[in-house]
C-alpha cells in the first residue's frame, strides 16, 4: 500500500468555500514529483488521521480518490493566525489534476 506523501505549500494559496466545517484553501504544493495544484485544509488530529487512512485505503482497493498529501504550511501564508507557525495540513490533488492523472493511468 502506498504511503502518504509529504509536500510543502507554496506562496499564493487562495481561500476556498467556507461552506464546509473546515476552511479550505487552493494552491500549489511542492512534492517529490514536482509542483501540483491541490486543496488544503486544516483539521484536528483525529480528523486528519481519518482523511489519510480513508484516502490510502480507498486508493489501495482501486477507488478513484485524489492523491492525498501531508502538507507543511506556515500559517502566515494563509492569514489565519496572528503568530507565524508551521503546521501540518491535509491536502489532496485538485480535480483538474486528478482528471489528468486518471486519463494518463488509463492509457
Amino acid at each position: 500500500m502506498e504511503q502518504i506523501e509529504l509536500a510543502t505549500l507554496l506562496p499564493g494559496a487562495l481561500p476556498g468555500s467556507e461552506a464546509t466545517e473546515e476552511r479550505v484553501w487552493h494552491g500549489d504544493i511542492q512534492t517529490n514529483a514536482g509542483n501540483v495544484s491541490a486543496y488544503i485544509k486544516r483539521l484536528k488530529p483525529h480528523k486528519m488521521i481519518s482523511e489519510i487512512v480513508c484516502s490510502l485505503l480507498g486508493r489501495h482497493i482501486g477507488l478513484k480518490i485524489p492523491q492525498p498529501y501531508l502538507v507543511s504550511v506556515n500559517t502566515s501564508q494563509l492569514g489565519v493566525d496572528n503568530d507565524s507557525q508551521d503546521v501540518w495540513m491535509f491536502g489532496c490533488l485538485d480535480h483538474v489534476m486528478l482528471l489528468i492523472q486518471w486519463n494518463l493511468s488509463a492509457s
